[in-house]
């Protein structure tokens, strides 16, 4: 069940995050995404708040790449640049919070967090109900209290800010067949091999191969999370031998697989 997809298809930002209306605290928009497809680097004067109701997606910000499981959802401040890649077929809703509301106002970078029921709940009616303005401004305000109670989670993966690291970790990410090696991207960005490992150590402190395996691992989670099979995920990414996945999942999350779905299940 490999997939690759070479070149990201770019879609534009929503005219949504650039409306300025404090008296319309939350705005929705609920958007498919095909795998492959993504929306470039981008900053809004809305603040953002994105979940996959289902599928998988990256954001890539401020030295960072955040990797949000369906379980979670990702808030990104206003006017923080950031790139977004979708790995599945994603339907993603996005709430569109105006900069007049201080929501999360000690984050200056983007943030996953755990969804909480009753905003999933509120997302879903926002979407749904578009007839009565007051109603939906109300509901706004559950979500702005709601987002402020939201636990934190650590899916994420260190970035850069060399513009050669940058654009190789956008490749990177984009590339789902995961068989790329750096003596064929490197020269994809201007760069030799050996420059960009050496940018890696130096702005990630991890190598090439620990920042791919790494960021393989935290994706697996999530493809698992959401009923793939052990066996489907581990070709997903890359890994020819079963035994071999498990064993590097379990090195890296502490349990195995398998757990992993259970405690899932146990969440729902």
């Amino acid at each position: 069940m490999t997939r690759n997809y070479p070149n990201t298809t770019n879609l534009q930002p929503s005219t949504k995050a650039y409306i300025l209306d404090s008296t319309k605290p939350v705005h929705i928009e609920k958007r498919q995404l095909e795998a492959g497809t993504g929306v470039p680097e981008h900053q809004h004067p809305r603040g953002q708040f994105i979940w996959a109701e289902s599928g998988t997606f990256s954001i890539l910000s401020s030295n960072k790449v955040w990797i949000v499981p369906t379980s979670c959802g990702i808030w990104i401040p206003s006017n923080v640049f950031h790139e977004l890649s979708s790995y599945t077929n994603t339907v993603l809703l996005s709430l569109y919070v105006d900069p007049f509301y201080d929501v999360l106002s000690g984050n200056e970078q983007a943030v996953v967090m755990k969804l909480s029921s009753l905003l999933k709940d509120v997302m879903e009616r926002l979407v749904s109900d578009t007839t009565s303005q007051n109603y939906s401004r109300l509901l706004g305000l559950v979500v702005l209290e709601e987002l402020s109670s939201l636990e934190k989670t650590t899916y994420w993966m260190p970035s850069g800010t060399d513009p050669r690291l940058k654009k190789l970790l956008s490749l990177l990410i984009n590339d789902f067949s995961f068989n790329h090696q750096l003596s064929s991207l490197a020269p994809k960005v201007g760069a030799s091999p050996r420059t960009i490992e050496r940018l890696f150590v130096k702005e990630t402190g991890l190598t090439f191969r620990s920042w791919k395996s790494r960021y393989k691992l935290i994706l697996a989670r999530d493809l698992i999370e959401q009923g793939m099979t052990t066996k489907a995920v581990a070709h997903q990414i890359g890994y020819k031998s079963i035994p071999s996945f498990t064993r590097e999942f379990s090195k890296f999350f502490g349990v195995p697989p398998q757990q992993c779905v259970e405690s899932k299940r146990n969440d729902d």
